[in-house]
């Protein structure tokens, strides 16, 4: 593989409104619409320029997307696991997260008939010993957003493009970040002033040869979300602002890409040519 060449990896965490952190303090009956309409409203935008994507899916909401999966697999995206369920892997112990990543990767095979590949901890949350546990069930990470420096199993490995990194055949590639910023997607692109937000990007890109972006359903949802009137005021404003707009950021994003020459690709493809 040309390690010069610049690659870019859209992916989506597929997971309930509900799974969000401030909705399941205050709403933890779970009642109402999950948004999922949303994965296939950020599929029909990267069909539109033919970007193959990976889909980072719950175990808990495997089953009210299996129709969405397939057709995306058929269509050449990808689907890897974000959890059994979406809570912080570090809240349980190494032997019950070993059970659980196992029998999801199970379900996911018996029911999409693929072999999970990657694994991205819900909320970021990782440490040495969950990612050695991931390292014997899948070829690749994508968790260590602003902790590739604290994890001190990383510092080991050999980085191959900027923010990709190999320890032998197993890869870690997190959601890009800059300078301590998150300038890969999810609620920092849709709720940072966009002018602040594009310069940021636009001085990554110039110097750098990946660039990994994320989101979620709910982000695309155009159906109506469930009462929010409860939330406190920042609760209403993540669960709220910028919606309208965030589809025009992400074909704004995706051009930009193109006319710097990046090659979009899924994680998975890149590193079957890394292993080529």
């Amino acid at each position: 593989m040309n390690t010069l060449t610049k690659y870019a990896f859209f992916t989506m965490d597929i997971e309930s409104f509900y799974d969000t952190s401030c909705v399941r303090k205050r709403n933890p009956k779970r009642i109402g619409n999950n948004c999922y309409d949303g994965v296939e409203n950020y599929l029909n935008i990267l069909d539109k320029y033919n970007i193959k994507s990976t889909l980072f899916t719950v175990d808990s909401s495997l089953d009210d997307n299996v129709d969405t999966l397939k057709n995306a697999i058929e269509n050449g995206h990808k689907v890897s696991l974000h959890g059994y369920l979406h809570d912080s892997i570090l809240n349980i112990d190494n032997e019950e997260f070993e059970d659980k990543l196992v029998k999801a990767k199970n379900r996911f095979k018996d029911i999409l008939n693929i072999d999970v590949e990657g694994f991205r901890a819900p909320m970021f949350k990782i440490n040495n010993y969950k990612l050695n546990i991931i390292k014997k069930h899948f070829k690749y990470d994508s968790s260590a957003l602003y902790n590739t420096n604290k994890l001190d199993e990383l510092k080991s490995y050999k980085e191959l493009n900027d923010n990709i990194y190999t320890d032998n055949l197993f890869y870690e590639i997190p959601p890009t970040s800059f300078k301590g910023s998150n300038i890969g997607g999810g609620a920092f692109m849709r709720l940072t002033p966009w002018v602040i937000m594009k310069h940021k990007i636009m001085k990554y890109l110039k110097n750098h040869n990946s660039y990994v972006f994320y989101i979620h359903p709910f982000e695309l949802s155009k159906s109506k979300k469930p009462n929010i009137k409860i939330f406190n005021p920042l609760d209403i404003i993540y669960l709220k602002a910028n919606f309208k707009s965030y589809p025009k950021k992400i074909e704004w994003l995706i051009n930009y890409l193109k006319d710097n020459r990046f090659e979009f690709i899924t994680i998975e493809d890149y590193i079957k040519k890394a292993t080529a």
